[in-house]
């Protein structure tokens, strides 16, 4: 990778970061991580791991008519896709994830629109993803 882009990129978030903390309570921030129990991360981040390697299994099975593609290569592009998620709105890393998948397999060397292949089976996903719980978004307490 160019140094340039490491340096630029480090920069960028540097810059953001002084901006989402500027103005804030230090010495509150302080208390509130002394008061953190960090055992807690250990399950939590076991469990993100297990859901990831989940979700890559799924995203395999959903590609198999297309190509082939191991789970073990498609957890890095998950990640990216919900990092994606995180930071960039209206879903836009269910896209960064299907360019991808498009970049890192040999869905490119397949003829018509290997991009709009991977974002396909993306779209797939994401209906499956949609399928688990059909009754959830239409149940809501009543107060």
């Amino acid at each position: 990778m160019n140094r340039r882009r490491i340096i630029l990129g480090f920069a960028v978030s540097a810059f953001f970061l002084v901006f989402a903390l500027r103005g804030q309570d230090y010495a509150a921030i302080k208390e509130a991580f002394s008061q953190v129990t960090y055992w807690y991360l250990v399950p939590a981040l076991g469990l993100y791991f297990i859901g990831l390697l989940v979700r890559a299994y799924r995203w395999s099975v959903l590609l198999r008519p297309v190509e082939a593609v191991p789970a073990r290569k498609l957890v890095g592009i998950n990640a990216v896709g919900l990092m994606a998620n995180n930071v960039m709105p209206l879903r836009t890393g269910e896209s960064v994830r299907a360019y991808a998948l498009s970049q890192r397999t040999s869905v490119t060397s397949r003829p018509r629109s290997p991009l709009l292949r991977s974002s396909a089976s993306s779209t797939a996903w994401r209906c499956s993803h949609s399928l688990r719980r059909p009754c959830s978004s239409s149940i809501s307490p009543v107060n």
